[in-house]
Parts: structure tokens; sequence; C-alpha cells
């Protein structure tokens, strides 16, 4: 699995930690204009550390600080993108409302939102108690322990320290439980893997509260807009509105929604603003891709960024339906990498269960120090719910400290710790993932595009990331990748095989138009072969099958080629290598030098030894009567 990230290019890879300080970030945007029919509306925006500026539906170019006057005939939603030479991206979103008529004298088309000041609320609903809701007020009684869950931990030295909430029936922060503040109750922490625990000595439990820890809360919210989110986008999206408009002042936020494209629908502000804006914020459209770790990656380095005062606490929340699948240069171990250099918890809320590849979701909350959620999509309406749990504990907690925990990697893939709270009635208990397997930091797969319709035709929003990897290519003239072209389980045999093939050769297309040497692109079909869903109950379902891979290769395994033509020609090339993948074997071209002009070789590959080399070479030639020369 490794030898999918063979390369980790801190000029190409703007998302990893080393080179986060040169992201694109925006120093000046608006978001929403409201004009009436015919008239015309101003976009402005300024990104620092971009080279250019692509607005959806232009085909020239702006520059990183311009703007631009649109009169659009219905209300639009603009992408605005920036780029850099480096490959970094950054989109923003910018909607133009056109009424008929003027607007009313006053009115700012702004909807109200009422929302609680502070999380020291006693407003409830009395059916929902699983999780974290509020905090006591200081005049308030101790309630009775109902619940106890582990939300974070980190390493000091050569301790660890455990971050624990306690919760009444009505999901109230419950405090006065220290390690000698109650002759009633002990806390125990137990630690294993594979069925086995081993009790470890609790040295001391702390409580914070609000009236010693008074800290505010920076959230970077990433929130998943790929394919995997059809169905349940706008619940999703709703309960995320929900916590935001929910969210004391105090507090700061930040909103990403991605697939394979990041989109800053928020940029890093106080929650009261962010309350305000998210009134023009709109359900975004469920497509593409998932680059999980690339928004998680962003998240990081918006809270490094903007977050410069050591008492504010540093969240990154992921909202996703499924695993990584796009993010092309980053692995989950990269990850957390960044965010323990950081001192960045994730937190990970996974909205579907069923989800192929879960463990690589838990990877990263756990090699993090944050914590794994998970609802199925009955269940989404508790989101809200989760991530107000979220936030407050970064305020109203119990640190444990206990011995440095060993790693028992050498005796299981992942160790689980236990932790319990011993009260006079019951004994209330939760795991908490300390160290996770490593063979789940890799993502499992690696995709560029998926394909709504049973057809070879790529949608332009696949274009960035596209480019991205051309231009990858181009920095990297000795690397080589193959393209992987699958179909849905319902497509069978003969035309199976050759859509998925189409599929593959429609993105070496447009890697090669992107500027990439097609010397340096494989293709091949895996048919219906390897489905991520193998059953396709959804249509969502079939069209993930319906996708292209990448893989990264080593020339040096398959070391002998066949070289059956040359042109003149590069769309003659094209069309020979074309031609011979439709016949079953592995082809591509290359640029060279013929007579002092520009040509084209095409060459078949994928041959361990000479000799299989020599023998399809013989074979070739009788055959297709070809020449078939063996390198």
């Amino acid at each position: 699995m490794k030898q999918l990230l063979p390369i980790l290019l801190c000029t190409v890879a703007m998302y990893s930690a080393g080179c986060a300080s040169n992201g694109i970030s925006l120093e000046n945007f608006g978001g929403r204009s409201d004009i009436p029919k015919g008239e015309k509306a101003e976009i402005y925006w300024s990104f620092k550390h971009a080279d250019s500026v692509i607005i959806s539906g232009f085909s020239s170019k702006f520059a990183p600080t311009d703007k631009v006057s649109l009169s659009p005939e219905k209300t639009t939603t603009y992408r605005i993108v920036g780029y850099n030479s480096s490959g970094d991206s950054l989109a923003q979103e910018w909607t133009v409302n056109v009424y008929a008529g003027s607007l009313p004298q006053g009115q700012d088309h702004k909807v109200a939102v009422t929302a609680p000041e502070s999380f020291l609320t006693h407003n409830h609903d009395s059916a929902a108690k699983t999780y974290l809701r509020q905090m006591r007020a200081a005049t308030d009684k101790k309630g009775n322990p109902h619940a106890m869950r582990i939300v974070k931990s980190r390493v000091s030295g050569n301790k660890h320290i455990l971050r624990a909430v306690v919760m009444d029936d009505n999901g109230t922060f419950v405090g006065g439980l220290g390690k000698n503040g109650d002759n009633l109750l002990e806390w125990k922490i137990k630690v294993g893997c594979d069925g086995t625990a081993k009790e470890i000595m609790t040295e001391s439990v702390t409580q914070f509260d609000p009236e010693t820890n008074n800290r505010a809360v920076a959230m970077s919210l990433c929130l998943d807009r790929s394919e995997n989110m059809e169905g349940i986008m706008d619940q999703a999206f709703q309960g995320t509105r929900a916590f935001v408009t929910s969210l004391p002042s105090t507090d700061y936020v930040n909103l990403i929604a991605f697939n394979q494209t990041l989109t800053q629908t928020i940029a890093y502000t106080d929650a009261g603003y962010a309350r305000d804006f998210f009134t023009y914020v709109q359900t975004p459209k469920p497509s593409g891709l998932s680059a999980v770790y690339r928004a998680c990656s962003r998240g990081i380095a918006n809270l490094d960024a903007a977050v410069s005062n050591a008492d504010i606490s540093k969240v990154v929340v992921l909202i996703t339906a499924g695993a990584d699948n796009s993010s092309l240069f980053l692995s989950g171990s990269d990850i957390a990498s960044q965010a323990l250099q950081s001192g960045t918890a994730i937190y990970v809320i996974s909205l579907d269960e069923t989800s192929p590849e879960q463990f690589k979701l838990r990877y990263i909350a756990a090699a993090t120090g944050g914590k794994y959620y998970s609802l199925d999509k009955q269940s989404i309406q508790h989101l809200p719910e989760i991530l107000t749990e979220i936030a407050i504990a970064q305020k109203a907690y119990y640190e444990i400290t206990v011995p440095k925990i060993d790693n028992y990697a050498e005796k299981c893939a992942s160790s689980v710790l236990t932790g319990a709270l011993i009260v006079p009635t019951k004994t209330i208990e939760d795991e908490f993932m300390i160290y996770p397997d490593s063979e789940w930091e890799q993502p499992a797969t690696q995709m560029l595009v998926q394909f709504k319709a049973p057809n070879a035709e790529i949608d332009d929003e696949y274009s960035s990331s596209l480019q991205l990897l051309a231009e990858t290519l181009q920095k990297n003239p000795t690397k080589i990748i193959e393209l992987v072209g699958h179909t849905e389980l319902q497509e069978k045999g003969d035309d199976a095989t050759a859509i998925a093939l189409l599929r593959a050769q429609s993105v070496r297309r447009k890697l090669i138009k992107s500027g990439a040497n097609p010397d340096q692109i494989r293709t091949r079909s895996l048919s219906n072969k390897k489905p991520i869903y193998m059953i396709e109950r959804e249509e969502r379902h079939k069209t993930i099958n319906r996708r292209v891979e990448v893989r990264w290769l080593d020339p040096t395994l398959l070391p002998y080629e066949i070289e059956v033509g040359t042109s003149l020609s590069e769309e003659d090339a094209l069309k020979q290598t074309e031609q011979w993948e439709q016949r079953g074997v592995k082809a591509y071209y290359e640029r060279i030098v013929i007579d002092k002009n520009p040509g084209y070789i095409v060459k078949l590959w994928g041959y361990a030894t000479q000799d299989e080399a020599n023998s399809a070479a013989k074979m070739l030639r009788k055959k297709y009567k070809t020449e078939a020369v063996v390198h």
C-alpha cells in the first residue's frame, strides 16, 4: 500500500505540515450580493500566496487581487478559485441574489437568527440525553453521574494525560468528582488489546470548569460534500448550521466544505459573525471525491495561522460519510504529524456506519488524540449534540494523569484504553483508542474521477485536481503512474472492459492536455472486478464504482518493453496507443526526436523478464504483422 504515496513534495503538497505556512489564504472577500434584475453586482477578492484566480463561467484568468462586474439573469453562485505555481488551490463561493423590482427600504435580505449566547443554558430536549449538552451554572446543585466519555489524550513527558467528561441524565456536566473529592467514587483506567487488559495506576484527577478554565475554543469544521453525502447532505449541513448558531460569540469557527476541492465556506472568524454569515450559505450539492486528508490539513493550517493565543483551544472536526480517496500526496500519518506539531486534536464524526474503510477514519482521530464518533443515517439529527459535546469538552472536563502507556504494537495491531468511573450504584465505562493500527494510515484507494453516467465523459469539477497531478508529473519526470478504469457491477463482459479502459484513456488525454508527459502515464482496465461497493443499493454506489484510480509504479519491477511503432503526430500516436490497449495489452507513447523533428514512439509495457518480452514480441509480429522490438 505504501507505493501509493512515494513522494511528499513540499512544493506540491502544500497541505502538509511543513508547507502550510505558504498555503493560499483569503485576505478580503465578500460572499454575497443582492441586485435587482438587470443591474450589476461587483465581486471582489484578495488571495494571499496565489498566482492567478479562475471564476466559474469565465475562460480567462484573473489577478490574485481583483474584481469583476456581473449581471446574471437569475440568482447564481460563482466558484472563485485561487491557484499558485506550487499546485495549491483554495476555493470560495459568492452568491449573487437576483430579485424582481427594488429592495424595500431597510431590508437587507438577512434571515434573523436567534441563538443562545452561552452553553450555560438549561433549555433542553428531554428526548436527547446521550451527549454532553450543557455546563452547569455555579449556583446549580451537582447532578448524579449518568454517562462518562473519554474525549482526548496526549503525551507529556513520561505521562499520558486523558481528558474525560461526565454528565447527568440531562446531558449536563457533573463536577466535583476528583480523585479524592468524593469517597463514594473511584476512577480506574485499563489498557490492552485482543481481549486482554491490565489496570494502570491513576496518579491524579483534576477538574477544569468555566469558572477556573475560561478558555475560548477555535474550531475548524470540515464538512464532506462528496458523492458519499448523497441523501444526507442537507441534514448534515443544517445540523452544522444549528451548532454554529448556538456557539458563544467568544468562540471562533472556520467552515471548510470539501470533495476533491476545498471550499472555505466561512473564513476563520468569531462565532457571532459566523452565525450571521451562515444565513447566506446554501447547502452544497454533493458530488465528486473525498479529500479528507487535505481538508484536515487545511483546517489545522487555518487554525495555526489565525490562533496565536495559547489560551485558545484548537480543534478540527471532520464530518464525513467516507474515508479519503483523493488527496493524492497525503496519508493519515502526515496529518497526524501535522496535528501533533500544531497541538490540534482531530475529532471525527462518521455519518455512514456502512461505509467501507471506517478504520481509516478511526486512525485520524486516535493518532491525533481526538475522539471518533459514529452515527447511522437514521441518527444524523444528533450531529449538533456531538458538536456541542466536543466544544464543551474543551472547557469543562477532568484530566486524568497516568504513567505513559506502552504501545502494544508487537502484540496486537491497535491498543484500546477503557476508563471506568465507579459510583455507588453502577460503573460507568467508555473506550478510547490510543494507538491505532499503522496499517490504517494509508488510503485504500486514490481516485481521480468518478462518473455519474455510464460513459467516459469527465466533469469539469475534476479539472483542478487533474491539473495538480499533471504539474506533479512535470516536476517529477522519473515518476510513472498507472490509470486504472473501473465500472459499475451491472456492466458485464467486453462492454465493461471497454468502458473502463475508455475512462482511463479520457483521464490520460486530460493530463496530457494539462502538460503531463505521456511517457509517464500507463492505463489499464479492471472492468467490474474490483468494486468499492459489492452491493449497489443506491445510485451513489454505482457512481462511486464508476471511477478511475491512480497508482504510482516502480519501473524496475517490470523493466522490459516492446517498441511497436513511431509517428510524427501526437494524435496518431495516441490513437495507436489506444488501439493496442483495446487489443488487451498495456501501452503508452513517449516523445522523441526523429530527423531533428518532434516524433512519438509507441511502446508496450509490463514484462518482468526478457524471455517474457521476446515471447510476446514474437506473437505480436505474427498476429498483427507489425515490427516489435524488445528494449
